[in-house]
């Protein structure tokens, strides 16, 4: 019926469907998974970070990983056969070079959740004069 084979291994070639949802994922898992499993509000007043700057550092964040899956697709040729060579598991293939994204991706996921929330009453207690000592 189709008269191309898909490729099981999806860092092999990019486009830009792959990237927004990748992109979507993960600014779902980074800006709603989280309030509901910790009970952080990231948009509310508990937290000392503005919508400005939440937003900045997460459009940094989105910025590596675009660059990540394209760096990854031009140079998916040369990385070595053991690497990327998909191995039928127990739910589908994988390579092993997934395995090492996904992991990255996971790691910036939780780096960058200490990033956008900050409570607020830490800050205040920063910004209270201390009594000098004597």
């Amino acid at each position: 019926m189709f008269a191309h084979r898909w490729n099981p291994d999806w860092l092999a070639t990019f486009t830009w469907l792959k990237c927004g949802i990748v992109a979507s994922a993960y600014s779902f898992m980074t800006l709603f998974v989280r309030t509901r499993l910790d009970k952080r509000k990231i948009f509310s007043a508990e937290n000392a970070r503005s919508l400005a700057s939440i937003c900045l550092i997460h459009c940094q964040f989105l910025m590596g990983i675009v660059i990540l899956l394209l760096i990854l697709s031009a140079f998916y040729p040369h990385f070595p056969y053991w690497l990327t060579d998909t191995r039928y598991g127990r739910h589908g293939n994988s390579s092993l070079l997934e395995f090492f994204v996904i992991l990255a991706l996971c790691g910036a996921l939780m780096y960058e959740r200490t990033l956008i929330y900050i409570p607020a009453e830490d800050t205040a207690a920063e910004d209270e004069p201390q009594p000098a000592a004597n």
